[in-house]
């Protein structure tokens, strides 16, 4: 097995948080579901357990939808590897000789009060094969830069 030359790998502190915050939200959330729905109340404050049981089922949904889809993320951020004839990507590998272009482009977020100005900026990497399969990944994530400077590098060896 060939080792790579350069390996990079992914940042994902953010996905984390984001996971384990929404996924004590969701125990929090169906605890408070289950002892409401297991309460005996009076008939007068039925409706009012039912409407807090109802809130309380949507904050449990929301926060497991979240804790579900950022697990999701870190599952697809993985480690790029560069080799002297490919690099490989989460997404997939990329032969040297099948990479038509890599190169960065800055992605710009227009603020809503005044669209002069930008919000956020985010670079990110494209590597555009000859098929025309585009493979992203975003500064949130990977040093980009320096990933396209190793990637030239090896292209030129």
């Amino acid at each position: 097995m060939e080792t790579p030359l350069y390996t990079f790998t992914a940042s994902i502190s953010a996905d984390q948080i984001t996971f384990w915050t929404a996924f004590i939200i969701a125990l929090a959330a169906l605890v408070g579901l289950i002892f409401l729905i297991r309460r005996k109340v009076e008939r007068e404050a039925y409706n009012r357990n039912a409407l807090l049981s109802m809130l309380t089922f949507f904050a449990f949904l929301i926060a497991a939808s979240t804790a579900f889809f950022s697990s999701w993320s870190m599952k697809k951020t993985g480690p790029v590897s560069i080799y002297s004839d490919r690099i490989e990507l989460p997404s997939g590998t990329v032969q040297f000789e099948e990479m038509k272009k890599a190169y960065l482009k800055r992605e710009i977020k227009r603020s809503v009060i005044d669209p002069k100005k930008s919000s956020k900026e985010v670079s990110l990497l494209l590597i555009e094969e000859n098929t025309g399969k585009l493979h992203v990944l975003s500064e949130l994530n990977y040093p980009v830069s320096e990933i396209l400077n190793k990637l030239k590098e090896a292209q030129k060896e």
